[in-house]
């Protein structure tokens, strides 16, 4: 059935008319937390991507300027990854959702194909629940994404599409679209000069978090907004399906690919026990550079 949806997926996307136009707990009797996958996931590939619609043709984009922040937290975007783009990346989070443990995770992935000509796809591997035996859990994680006029992508995909026994963030298809804008031309270091939008529907950890625990098979809302604060820092909301997750993506070193994304998730309190901290720290590599 997945396979099923999967093709139906693919086929609407590269259709001319498309053209145009973890954070959830394990279900079980005593639910114990989200994976911090989804987190790593969504700020590498929001991470690889926001210099291209954004800042393209040397404009305001130097060549020593190797990769810009983030633009979401834990929900996907619809700007993905092309041929010749690698990307590796870990988070962690200090306590996990109904639990006093750390967990962590480490994924890495590549794109494949020209989302500007016709699609590209992203296929990337996650290593789950580090604090348990390394590399016992696994999945997989696929999205489609094609590139639109205006600063603008539209993406289907699903996390986890795959995964071993004993994932707890469920396996998610989703659907989304994103549109970045420059918002005045005061320079790359004047403040809330860029902005980034994103916007999409998803079932299994895009529900609430009381639809997933039941296994509802429903679909929920989610999206995240980025607004420049100087060209190395942009701050972020992420509203996830379940809760609202705040925080900033960073480029420390303006030379390297490298981007840190601190946040808080569950800060309204609509999910989970309380507030809790995380950490994703992400490198990208570009083997089209130069060429």
């Amino acid at each position: 059935m997945r396979v099923l949806l999967l093709c139906i997926i693919v086929i609407a996307l590269v259709s001319p008319a498309a053209v145009a136009a973890q954070d959830a707990p394990e279900r079980s009797d005593e639910p114990r937390a989200d994976t911090t996958s989804d987190d790593t996931l969504a700020a590498l590939r929001a991470t690889h991507r926001l210099s291209s619609p954004v800042e393209r043709g040397g404009v305001e984009l130097p060549a020593a300027v190797a990769v810009l922040p983030g633009t979401t937290i834990n929900t996907p975007t619809a700007f993905g990854a092309r041929w010749g783009q690698v990307y590796a990346g870990a988070s962690v989070q200090e306590r996990i959702r109904y639990a006093d443990w750390t967990d962590g995770v480490v994924t890495m992935g590549a794109g494949f194909g020209d989302p500007e000509k016709w699609v590209g796809l992203d296929v990337t591997l996650n290593i789950l629940d580090t604090y348990t035996e390394l590399a016992k859990d696994r999945s997989v994680s696929l999205k489609l994404h094609r590139r639109l006029p205006a600063s603008a992508a539209i993406a289907v995909g699903w996390e986890n599409i795959w995964h071993t026994e004993g994932t707890d963030g469920g396996s998610s298809p989703y659907a989304v679209v994103s549109k970045s804008a420059r918002l005045h031309d005061g320079g790359p270091w004047v403040p809330f000069g860029v902005m980034a939008a994103s916007v999409g529907v998803g079932g299994d950890r895009f529900q609430s978090e009381g639809a997933f625990l039941r296994g509802d098979t429903g679909a929920g809302v989610f999206g995240s907004l980025a607004v420049r604060l100087l060209r190395p820092v942009h701050a972020i909301a992420n509203w996830t399906g379940q809760d609202l997750s705040l925080g900033m993506s960073i480029t420390p070193l303006p030379r390297l690919p490298i981007v840190i994304t601190p946040a808080l998730m569950d800060v309204t309190g609509r999910a989970g026990d309380g507030v809790r901290f995380s950490m994703s720290a992400a490198i990208i590599y570009d083997f089209n550079a130069g060429s």
